[in-house]
């Protein structure tokens, strides 16, 4: 299978396997449990089915990172919306992640050789066109089978925290018989291209669009590397419902099994640990978000113990134990009291974290060590070392107002890289301490910097005679000369010499 040249178009291969066709209503609610999209997060108003992976477990992550309770609120919803793309009571629709559009793509007419497959198009299946992120649309393999690379989950990500504008992905593309899937469709294609979601570069709603990819790099990992295997071009990475097809790719979205991928994954036979991964790599994200941007809370610690809940589990046990607690077969369908006690159990995760989440407090700096260094000019960076009180392991020096590299050392002192560039002339800075997470900014304390060459000659001081042994010597002029700018540590410089030879130098 070939595929031919489109202008500015870049094309990429990877793998795929078939995808059950489903219904609108059914794509919107396969692969989740008969539990209630929540508006708040407390209260069922709607009809349709969610995930307790990717709503109620990634809420009570954000609430355990520091976010506050709208703000993970609505991290969880854009994680769901990947998957549900539209969200309301009943049938109605409150909120939606169709707000972009899919461009136009390809013919097989004009990009397959001898137009192969023109009669039947195999992917993608029915979507709405303003449904990016849709699971039978073109960027489904990129937002749901990311491969842990710069140009998929790393360009999500760098989209997600704001550090590019535009995001771009691949689409994908094929054609054959009726009966063909895209494994063995005639003509297959994928292209890059920038998907206008709707959604802004670094909000937290593409924030939560990106720790939906996240966690499906981790639990879809065995099957992208099964598939990644085939070594054949122009593919993509999605489900199969054929176990012969490929194994690790297995799962019937409307009849699951706890053999089948995700079972293993997320249910009680303990899978590869993918799944786990896939949610303490969620949590460390979600912490790294808190504390630099929008976090009003101290981040919980994952080997915390969870005072309120029963049993008093650490954090992480109790994460774990939400993953793998459950039989997936019966939590699907008229057997759903099991999805039931899955959101009691992240229910009971929200009530403890809210029970025992804190800000942090306001840092004191209380002077800086050294106060001023002969540092001017150097190419080498400089450490600076800082001592205060109420510092924590997320505090941030800041130099005139910009974040320094900083090392916590304990809560009253930490050290700070400063580079060279910001002392390349002498001058002073305000020194600041940040704590995040509802902490603030410390009052400011003063670092002067200057050079060792700057002296200005004050002449010569004295003019004495010398003898030694019995002889006349040459005079021993002693002069003095004084620092500019001046330094509080070492205001002048006094040397003597014979001859122009000189004898030795004092600071005074």
């Amino acid at each position: 299978m070939r595929t031919a040249d489109l202008p500015s178009i870049i094309r990429v291969g990877f793998c795929i396997a078939a995808w059950l066709v489903a219904g609108p209503r059914e794509v919107r609610s396969y692969a989740e449990e008969s539990l209630f999209f929540r508006d708040p997060a407390t209260g069922e108003v709607t009809d349709d089915a969610v995930s307790s992976i990717h709503a109620d477990l990634t809420y009570a992550m954000a609430l355990a990172a520091g976010f506050s309770d709208a703000d993970a609120a609505l991290i969880a919803l854009w994680d769901q919306l990947v998957d549900s793309e539209k969200l309301g009571p009943g049938g109605s629709v409150t909120y939606t992640n169709c707000l972009g559009s899919v461009k136009p793509g390809p013919t097989p007419a004009a990009s397959c050789p001898g137009g192969a497959g023109a009669g039947t198009v195999v992917w993608p299946m029915t979507y709405d066109s303003g449904c990016t992120t849709s699971r039978f649309g073109p960027y489904s393999p990129f937002f749901h089978f990311p491969h842990d690379t710069p140009e998929e989950l790393g360009a999500l990500h760098d989209w997600a925290w704001g550090r590019t504008p535009n995001l771009f992905g691949y689409a994908a593309y094929a054609w054959g018989d009726p009966a063909d899937n895209v494994l063995n469709a005639d003509c297959r294609i994928t292209q890059w291209e920038e998907i206008d979601t709707g959604v802004a570069a670094g909000s937290l709603a593409a924030f939560g669009t990106f720790l939906h990819s996240l966690g499906d790099s981790y639990s879809h990992g065995d099957c992208l590397a099964a598939l990644d295997a085939l070594n054949q071009p122009y593919l993509w990475g999605t489900h199969t419902i054929l176990p012969s097809t490929v194994g690790a790719c297995y799962y019937v979205p409307t009849n699951p099994k706890n053999s089948d991928v995700h079972g293993q994954e997320f249910g009680s036979g303990g899978g590869t640990g993918r799944a786990d991964d896939g949610v303490l790599a969620t949590y460390d994200e979600l912490i790294d978000r808190a504390v630099q941007k929008e976090g009003r809370y101290l981040p919980i610690d994952l080997g915390a113990t969870l005072d309120k809940m029963d049993g008093k589990p650490t954090l992480r046990t109790a994460l774990i134990n939400f993953v793998h607690n459950w039989d997936y077969e019966k939590a699907i369908g008229d057997n759903s009291e099991y999805a039931t006690n899955r959101r009691a159990y992240a229910d009971q995760i929200v009530a403890a974290v809210l029970a025992q989440r804190k800000s942090a407090a306001k840092p004191t700096l209380t002077s800086l060590k050294p106060s001023s260094a002969h540092i001017a000019g150097q190419s080498k960076d400089y450490k600076l070392t800082v001592a205060g009180e109420s510092f924590i392991k997320y505090s941030v020096v800041k130099w005139k107002g910009i974040a320094l590299k900083t090392t916590y050392k304990s809560s009253k002192k930490l050290t700070a890289i400063v580079p060279a560039s910001y002392f390349a002339k002498p001058g002073k800075a305000k020194i600041t301490v940040y704590n995040p997470c509802g902490g603030g900014t410390s009052k400011s304390k003063k670092f002067t910097y200057d050079s060792w060459s700057a002296l200005d000659d004050q002449g010569q001081l004295t003019s004495v005679r010398v003898r030694q042994g019995g002889l006349d010597r040459p005079d021993a002029e002693c002069y003095r000369a004084s620092r500019s700018p001046s330094s509080t540590q070492h205001p002048a410089l006094r040397f003597c010499q014979i001859a122009g030879s000189r004898l030795h130098g004092f600071w005074s």
